[in-house]
């Protein structure tokens, strides 16, 4: 569970604050940016503190078996930027993310899966 901004994220379908866990870490030092598809950006992340194989911090995104992802939508947003990805087209993805706003332990496959949505989406907004 992470904090994305001020945002508190819901996680196997609680709602946490990012301080009650991590008040010793701080995830923004692990913190990669996300990769931009029209209005929407992709979130790939992996450390210690995110759900993601292994769970170490500092290696290069590459050497994880699988990380953790979130699809984050530009504009008013009613104060949840995040979506499921359904939301641009991919419905056959939502089973990655569950009841969560972030889908945790997603294989690259998955991963090229949701990049390759994206693009579509992105392609439809132009």
């Amino acid at each position: 569970m992470f904090r994305y901004n001020s945002i508190v994220f819901r996680i196997d379908g609680n709602d946490f604050a990012a301080d009650d866990f991590y008040d010793e870490i701080s995830l923004n030092s692990f913190r990669r940016e996300a990769e931009q598809y029209g209005d929407v950006r992709l979130s790939i992340q992996a450390s210690r503190s995110h759900y993601c194989s292994p769970r170490e911090d500092g290696l290069p995104l590459g050497d994880y078996k699988s990380v953790e992802v979130g699809l984050l939508r530009d504009g008013n947003n009613n104060g949840n930027p995040f979506i499921k990805p359904s939301a641009i087209g991919a419905p056959e993805l939502d089973h990655l993310y569950g009841h969560d706003d972030v889908a945790g332990w997603v294989s690259w496959e998955d991963v090229n899966l949701l990049r390759d949505a994206l693009r579509r989406y992105a392609s439809r907004q132009q």
